[in-house]
């Protein structure tokens, strides 16, 4: 090596040793960043999601920040920014920050993922200091609805049974199959891309996670699939076998449909199978959650609904 190329070495380790001796003098204190507002989707409040305050510098992503809306959409959140690079004046953030709507629910309290509904929501913040209320933000796409919906299949729950659902499960919005309709694979909600989603549809497809999972665990799930069926088109007034119409039946009587049924027709109908547990619900004064106790108390031997009420009468000694 010359002695030229060993001088324009040395120049640039010393330039380099300045850059990190100014950027420890500089950066070394990090300036508190405190963002709050409101978050709402389609009018209704966007309660409970996890969010994350990002701080991005060039191509890298540094999150410094994590909370949750509480329930009523409000939000606070901090981190601590970068304050300064060699190349700036003190005091000066570099780079943006940006706000990521996870649409991940966890209980208030708990770590634990119950589900997420699909693509993240960013919101860039710019131009400010310290602290910065964003006001109120309408997210109105299709993750948040989706959010919007499963949030309330388990507040509903919560509300008829007087616990929470204690099971994750998956949700898969953009899947490209041919089904008419959304469909459950034992804890995955499938949903057809391009499918447009509503409550009713959403708490049906919850009655069968509610199912499956207390029936047993996939490979039962999967052995039943394979001997009655379950992604065939159906109604209230369906004709199918037993096991299929106890299955979409247990799923309808959990999202209050079919109910202008016949609780003592044939019970290969979907519609009478809701019908008749909604009559011995309120026959036997069963709540909604020893409801859900007697498939819980029975997994893997209740396929029809005579099998069930069987299974109620061992359980609450009822009906006589």
């Amino acid at each position: 090596m010359n002695t030229k190329s060993s001088s324009t070495l040395c120049n640039l380790f010393l330039v380099l040793l300045w850059m990190i001796t100014e950027c420890n003098a500089q950066c070394s204190s990090d300036t508190p960043i405190t963002v709050s507002g409101k978050a709402t989707c389609y009018g209704l409040d966007l309660a409970h999601t996890k969010i994350t305050l990002n701080h991005v510098i060039g191509f890298v992503t540094n999150e410094i920040g994590v909370s949750h809306t509480d329930a009523e959409g409000r939000f606070n959140i901090s981190g601590q920014a970068l304050d300064a690079t060699p190349f700036s004046g003190p005091d000066q953030i570099q780079g943006s920050m940006i706000l990521f709507f996870q649409f991940e629910y966890r209980r208030p309290g708990e770590t634990s993922k119950i589900f997420a509904s699909g693509e993240w929501f960013p919101l860039e913040i710019s131009g400010f200091q310290g602290q910065k209320n964003v006001g109120t933000l309408a997210i109105d796409n299709a993750s948040c609805q989706r959010y919007i919906y499963f949030h309330e299949v388990l507040q509903d729950f919560k509300r008829r049974t007087g616990r929470d659902f204690e099971r994750h499960f998956f949700i898969y919005p953009n899947e490209i199959i041919t089904a008419p309709r959304p469909f459950v694979t034992w804890d995955h909600v499938r949903i057809p891309r391009g499918f447009y989603l509503t409550y009713d549809v959403v708490i049906h497809e919850f009655g069968h996670i509610i199912r499956n999972i207390y029936d047993g665990g996939p490979d039962h799930f999967h052995h039943d699939l394979a001997q009655y069926g379950g992604f065939e088109s159906h109604t209230c007034s369906t004709k199918t076998s037993f096991e299929f119409a106890f299955n979409e039946g247990v799923a309808s009587y959990w999202a209050r449909e079919c109910m202008n049924s016949n609780p003592n027709g044939p019970m290969n109908i979907e519609g009478n199978v809701a019908a008749a547990l909604r009559q011995l619900q309120e026959t036997c004064s069963t709540t909604d959650n020893g409801m859900l106790e007697v498939l819980r108390k029975n997994p893997w031997v209740l396929h029809t609904y005579r099998q069930f009420e069987n299974a109620h009468k061992r359980l609450y000694g009822c009906p006589s």
